[in-house]
């Protein structure tokens, strides 16, 4: 056994004090805190920025660990990003036509693991009513390509039209015109070529 020096016995001890002090003060170091940051802003700004640089590396290893500690916040963050954020680029699918994020991170774990999205190669959360938000009686996770299935086959029975002419269903259209289905859910996705919904 390896008898510590009286250096690294104060060095101990002295973690010890700070330590307990720390727990004690918890508050009153917190508020202390909170009023240097306040007085020094730019000066907190460039000390992150400094310290991110520094840590590139570390930084990533976080974010690694924590997606595989909990990987269900990352769908919860996206989900949050296409409803909340004018920036984000899906947010004219979501937020613009009044979707709302109502779901809470322990919501989000709770359908990860009823529907043991552990399990699935590339899980993804789905609204079962797309008009309806994101809320708990709602969604649930399933595969990432039935997610993009069942996306464009909601699709699929709504009208479109072409110079005054229309379709009951982007098939019949795709068909008539002779173009694939992919190309035309483009055209009317980006409203290309005279395409719309009806």
């Amino acid at each position: 056994m390896k008898i510590k020096s009286t250096e690294e016995q104060k060095k101990a001890r002295k973690k010890e004090i700070n330590k307990k002090w720390r727990e004690k003060n918890k508050e009153r170091k917190r508020k202390k805190d909170k009023e240097w940051t306040e007085k020094n802003k730019e000066r907190k700004m460039e000390k992150d920025k400094k310290w991110r640089k520094e840590n590139k590396e570390r930084i990533k290893d976080y974010y690694i660990k924590r997606k595989k500690k909990m990987p269900w916040l990352s769908h919860y963050r996206a989900a949050k990003g296409r409803c909340i954020y004018k920036k984000n680029n899906k947010y004219k699918n979501y937020g613009a036509k009044g979707i709302k994020m109502l779901l809470t991170v322990e919501e989000v774990k709770i359908l990860w693991l009823r529907d043991r999205a552990f399990e699935m190669n590339k899980p993804s959360i789905d609204r079962i009513n797309s008009k309806d938000d994101y809320k708990f009686s709602n969604c649930r996770f399933i595969e990432l390509g039935l997610n993009s299935r069942l996306a464009n086959y909601k699709n699929k029975g709504r009208e479109c039209s072409l110079k005054g002419k229309t379709w009951d269903s982007v098939k019949a259209a795709a068909e008539e015109n002779g173009i694939s289905r992919a190309t035309l859910f483009r055209y009317l996705k980006n409203k290309l070529n005279g395409w719309s919904y009806t």
